[in-house]
Formats: structure tokens, C-alpha cells, sequence
């Protein structure tokens, strides 16, 4: 199965800023662009890269994903997802270069498709890739009369840490 970046527009003239991203995409990656003016497809098995347009325009009438729908269809997505939100830069606006890739990922739950594509992003642009895992203290901690003890939250830290390692050693580092 060949792999394909699918952009979701809504037809409105910010079409061509949900398309720029994932059109570039697509061309650093040799892939196939799939522009799709609606709703995603169900079925994103062999899709490397799902973009989303945010804008107010993009509501029921239009079929598109938006709001709570798209993060929806961004946690159930095995691929990398991209949302854009509601605000149009000015075309004149300056580029910046990219200097890192930093996925967010659950590392009880890795998201394979997304950390794949930001290991490849980052290898294919010769950046960084900062991972990023949000957690919190256990729930026992709550119950802690003086806070929690600075051995305790170190103990809890390590074992994020090594979860986050575990999840992403299928990846070679170069």
C-alpha cells in the first residue's frame, strides 16, 4: 500500500493555506497530496499525514471536522495530524526556518504513524526532535499531608522518563 498526505478543506478561500502545508509535505516526502473538500475518509490506514482546517466556515454544512470532531478524529488517527486554526497569516509575513520537530505523544499509548512522521520531518529536514509527554502525579499524591516528597516525585519522574524512551527505541537516531 502506498502511503498518502490527505489536506480537508472546506472550499473558502483559506483552502490554499490548509493545502501549502501538506502540499510541501508531500514533496519533501515524494508522496501523493490528496486534497479532499469535506470530510476526512474513514478509513486512514495508508495515510501518512491527515490536515484539518479549524475555520469557523468549516461547520456541519460543510461536513468538515471541526472543534471536539477533529480532536476527536485526531486522538482515533494512527497518522500525524495537523489542525489549522482559525487565523490567516499575512502572505507577507516572513518565513521562519524550522529548527526542531516536537511531537506530543502519550507514551502509555504511542501514537506509531505521528512519531514516525516526526522522526522522518526531523531527519529529512536535519533538525531537532524534542519529545514531549504531559503527565501527572499519581492520584496517591493528592493525598499527601506536606506535598509530595522530593524522592516520591523523582521516583514518578524516572518512570515517565523511561516510558518515553521506551516508546520511541523502535526509532534509529541519526
Amino acid at each position: 500500500m502506498s502511503r498518502v498526505i490527505i489536506a480537508c478543506a472546506n472550499g473558502t478561500g483559506r483552502s490554499h493555506t490548509v493545502v501549502e502545508r501538506p502540499a510541501h509535505e508531500a514533496s519533501l516526502r515524494d508522496l501523493p497530496l490528496e486534497v479532499r473538500y469535506g470530510s476526512p475518509p474513514n478509513d486512514l490506514r495508508t495515510t501518512a499525514m491527515l490536515v484539518l482546517d479549524l475555520s469557523a466556515a468549516g461547520d456541519d454544512t460543510t461536513g468538515l471536522a471541526t472543534g471536539q470532531a477533529a480532536f476527536a478524529v485526531t486522538a482515533a488517527s494512527a497518522c500525524a495530524v495537523v489542525l489549522i486554526p482559525d487565523v490567516v497569516v499575512p502572505v507577507a509575513a516572513p518565513a521562519r526556518r524550522v529548527t526542531q520537530v516536537a511531537p506530543g505523544n502519550d507514551a502509555r499509548h504511542p501514537a506509531e504513524g505521528a512519531i514516525d512522521f516526526a522522526f522522518g520531518a526531523a531527519q529529512g529536514r536535519g533538525i531537532q526532535l524534542h519529545a514531549l509527554h504531559a503527565w501527572e502525579l499519581p492520584s496517591c499524591a493528592a493525598g499527601l499531608p506536606f506535598g509530595v516528597p522530593e524522592d516520591n516525585r523523582g521516583t514518578w519522574e524516572d518512570h515517565e522518563v523511561q516510558l518515553l524512551t521506551d516508546a520511541l527505541r523502535p526509532w534509529p537516531v541519526k
